[in-house]
């Protein structure tokens, strides 16, 4: 497994972040905590099939749409953190059972 923060820091240099509307780390097997509070523009994230614990979208103000199925969440508290929800188009979020 790759530490999911520490991933994003090596390929996502600060300075370049802010511009980023479109971030796909689909099935790069990383896992833990992933914060995009440095992704202004985000308007797509897909972050599904990883193993992420939780999510940091809180200055995403563009965000519309998100990809997180199959990862370790384990509540939905970064809905509740976003700036702008009514953009919100599209959440795709379910459970895959990693124990078997």
């Amino acid at each position: 497994m790759i530490n999911a923060q520490e991933w994003l820091d090596k390929n996502y240099l600060k300075e370049q972040r802010v511009e980023i509307t479109d971030l796909n780390v689909n099935g790069k097997n990383l896992e833990g905590e992933l914060k995009l509070t440095d992704f202004f523009k985000l308007k797509k994230l897909d972050c599904a099939w990883n193993k992420l614990t939780s999510l940091s979208l809180s200055n995403c103000y563009g965000l519309t749409w998100i990809e997180c199925q199959a990862n370790l969440l384990t509540n939905t508290d970064f809905l509740a953190a976003l700036p702008s929800p009514q953009k919100l188009t599209f959440l795709g979020i379910y459970v895959v059972n990693y124990t078997n």
